[in-house]
């Protein structure tokens, strides 16, 4: 499996910071769940190394680490997989990083479902991604990624954005789960196929 590189380096997300950064995981007692506190990416990657089949993983960051972090992360650990993503804030320079990959071939196919605003206010995002990718735009807040593959569907929840820094905290869910990755596989697709941004016109549209 080639090996995808972290769109921004460890050494670049924690240049801003000089304090040492630090990480917490624990298990929980029916061991489908595990959960994460960690301000810095590579922390992060060093006690989350595997995915395992419907398992629940919550994790909450501190500001040194985005959302392209876990995702590429993920890649490294499952491989090659489509992806079916929805989100309210996109970075270029995260745009650019997804093209890269899905020209590289190290993404098979990328679905992007993102807020009417980014059209608008980050033009350059909106042109890379629709110059490279399945991209719809719609009234939309919802930030969920979906990773697939034969052998996995791992489904990324929570309040994360796609963008290019990020300094807030942001808590997230991870889980691997063939039917809720369907679920949101099925209504995203539907929703980018309507013309209509609206939500509920959009609702009606897929029923």
């Amino acid at each position: 499996m080639e090996e995808i590189k972290p769109l921004i380096s460890t050494n670049e997300v924690i240049a801003s910071s000089a304090k040492k950064t630090s990480s917490f995981s624990m298990k929980s007692e029916e061991k489908e769940h595990d959960f994460f506190l960690s301000d810095g990416y590579k922390e992060f990657s060093n006690i989350f190394k595997s995915i395992e089949k419907n398992k629940t993983y919550t994790f909450v960051s501190f500001g040194q680490w985005s959302l392209k972090h876990v995702v590429f992360h993920i890649l490294n650990l499952i491989g090659k997989c489509d992806i079916y993503s929805t989100t309210y804030g996109l970075g270029a320079s995260t745009a650019r990083g997804i093209a890269n990959a899905v020209n590289k071939g190290l993404i098979n196919s990328f679905h992007f479902l993102y807020d009417f605003k980014i059209k608008a206010y980050k033009p350059e995002a909106h042109d890379i991604c629709s110059n490279n990718f399945d991209v719809k735009v719609a009234n939309i807040h919802a930030k969920v990624t979906v990773l697939k593959n034969e052998n996995y569907s791992v489904i990324i929840t929570g309040s994360s954005n796609w963008s290019d820094t990020n300094d807030k905290i942001e808590i997230n869910e991870i889980r691997e789960n063939k039917e809720l990755a369907e679920f949101h596989i099925n209504w995203i697709l539907k929703v980018m196929k309507l013309e209509s941004t609206n939500p509920k016109e959009l609702l009606h549209g897929i029923q």
